[in-house]
């Protein structure tokens, strides 16, 4: 007797290397998979994916949004494969409205009979799970309007970023409350679920996303600021206070008193008061922007090792990035690093805001042989040497995930 094949809608608002990589897995075992990537930017990596444009307009939607069919673009190539996968972009020319007073009425109106629209075109393709990553909370509208079986997705449960509103914690709250299916991608996400919201809950489940292989389309470009730069340090993502920027700056002034010719790349978007005294230092490599998946790739390959000096978080994929590239890892003990990251074995960990214990780390592998080339021994094999997060296992968990959802939902009829 054959296996079923699940038909499943992934719908993204963010996190596209994880939902992209995810459906890779899915299509690679015959699963048939379709992706809708929500965004209110065209043509950015922010947008989704940062593929160069090779489509055409299906359809104008009310309100200036738009429908793509991505499904032929670098870095999706499993949704071409078949014929029976598909990637959508969903867009907006809504991007600059503020969010504030009668605009933002305007902005939420238009964006919920947006969400109704999708829905409806959704529910005619009669899923057998729909799942829904989103930390925004006008994802809401789409919820109610789903009739397929559905799961909603949340990297993190709590804002470890520290906003000043609480509409992440205010969505999981509402999912909660509607008794809705959760997907969480840790043991310490679901720990702080459970000290957060509610210690005993039934429909919570826990699938981990594993190593982004839609990364492996990517990289196939010149930076030419970057043409002499080797084997450097890199840290590359958001610039904000609980990365830990300010513990690398120092971390990295001690490294360079036994280290002054390495550099330290730090490429991303975002802001901190110790960055100006990192552009002022010519060791430091700054790209203060949103980088395009070819340049994180671009970067990562070049680099010797990456840190993460986080001084908290709950969710990361940095890791999951940078093994795919057989590329070492620092991060701090925090989070879900202690699930990824086996001590010397596929990368390093360190006290949080530590620069000694970051220094002594990044020491470690530049100048012991073994140490390194051990860590990169194991991160050719990776999956095998973790195979709690293998594609193979994570696949096998989620379609247990979906069996276990449909029960509740025959039940409920």
């Amino acid at each position: 007797m054959s296996k079923k094949k699940y038909h499943i809608a992934i719908v993204l608002f963010g996190f596209y290397e994880s939902g992209l990589s995810l459906a890779r897995a899915l299509t690679e075992q015959g699963h048939y998979v379709d992706v809708y990537s929500f965004s209110s930017r065209l043509n950015s990596s922010s947008a989704g994916f940062g593929f160069e444009y090779e489509t055409k307009w299906h359809y104008r939607l009310p309100g200036h949004l738009y429908e793509i069919d991505y499904s032929k673009s670098k870095g999706v190539s499993f949704a071409s494969s078949d014929g029976n996968s598909h990637v959508y972009i969903m867009q907006s020319t809504m991007t600059g409205v503020s969010r504030h007073g009668m605009q933002k009425r305007i902005l939420e109106f238009i964006s919920k009979f947006f969400l109704k629209r999708i829905a409806k075109k959704i529910n005619k393709k009669n899923y057998d799970l729909v799942e829904i990553v989103s930390q925004d909370y006008f994802s809401r509208h789409l919820y109610t309007a789903i009739r397929a079986p559905q799961v909603h997705s949340f990297h993190e449960v709590s804002d470890v970023v520290e906003r000043d509103n609480k509409k992440m914690e205010a969505l999981v709250e509402l999912s909660v409350k509607r008794g809705d299916n959760i997907r969480v991608y840790s043991e310490k996400s679901a720990d702080i679920f459970a000290l957060l919201y509610k210690k005993k809950y039934s429909k919570l489940h826990i699938v981990p996303f594993g190593l982004f292989t839609n990364y492996k389309d990517f990289g196939d470009i010149r930076i030419s600021e970057m043409e002499n730069e080797r084997d450097y340090i890199l840290y590359f993502g958001l610039i904000v206070p609980y990365k830990g920027i300010s513990v690398l700056y120092e971390a990295m002034l001690k490294f360079w008193k036994t280290h002054p010719n390495v550099k330290c790349v730090v490429a991303g978007k975002g802001n901190d008061a110790v960055l100006d005294k990192m552009k002022a230092d010519s060791r430091f490599v700054i790209f203060n922007r949103l980088l395009t998946n070819d340049e994180v790739v671009y970067f990562i390959k070049r680099s010797k090792f990456l840190v993460c000096p986080y001084l908290k978080a709950s969710q990361s994929g940095l890791p999951q990035t940078a093994y795919v590239f057989g590329k070492p890892i620092i991060a701090t003990n925090v989070g879900a690093f202690p699930d990824v990251i086996s001590q010397g074995k596929t990368g390093l960990l360190v006290p949080q805001n530590n620069a000694t214990e970051l220094c002594y780390a990044m020491s470690e592998l530049y100048d012991n042989t073994d140490t390194f080339n051990r860590i990169t021994k194991n991160l050719q094999h990776y999956e095998t040497f973790n195979e709690k997060i293998s594609w193979q296992n994570i696949v096998n968990q989620y379609i247990e995930m979906i069996k276990e959802i449909h029960k509740n939902y025959e039940c409920k009829k």
